[in-house]
């Protein structure tokens, strides 16, 4: 949740007409905790949000449910905005860069790969469905 690292500071040295000053090391914590909670509250309130909209979406597209679910998914674009205009901040520290190259392998390989292969299988049941119901 918090680490400390080092970052280095940069600027402009006026006394040398716009020549950058030498860097100098800073110690900064990095606390994205909060920020990665309201992702995640947004996030579940999102698909919380989805999950309640009027079913089948393409006869209730105008119903008030979607707009809900709309406002919750734009919510969570800010939240992501947010967290990533901090995230920024640490762009070029190589133990940061390490630490989240780490938790991105985690998140594609349990989430995102495991999350699409059950799209695919859900689709090919469903496709499979559909030709059952063409043939009978």
């Amino acid at each position: 949740d918090t680490c400390t690292v080092t970052v280095i500071a940069t600027g402009i040295d006026d006394k040398s007409k716009g020549a950058p000053k030498a860097a100098t090391p800073a110690q900064q914590t990095v606390n994205s905790a909060p920020q990665a909670q309201t992702v995640q509250t947004k996030l579940d309130n999102a698909l919380a949000k989805i999950q309640a909209m009027k079913y089948p979406f393409v006869n209730n597209y105008s119903d008030s449910s979607c707009k809900t679910a709309m406002d919750a998914l734009t919510e969570l674009s800010t939240a992501l905005d947010a967290l990533s205009e901090t995230l920024k901040g640490y762009s070029g520290n190589t133990e940061v860069q390490n630490a989240c190259k780490e938790i991105n392998a985690n998140y594609v390989d349990n989430v995102v790969v495991a999350t699409y292969r059950t799209l695919a299988n859900n689709a090919y049941t469903l496709w499979q469905s559909i030709k059952n119901i063409e043939t009978n």
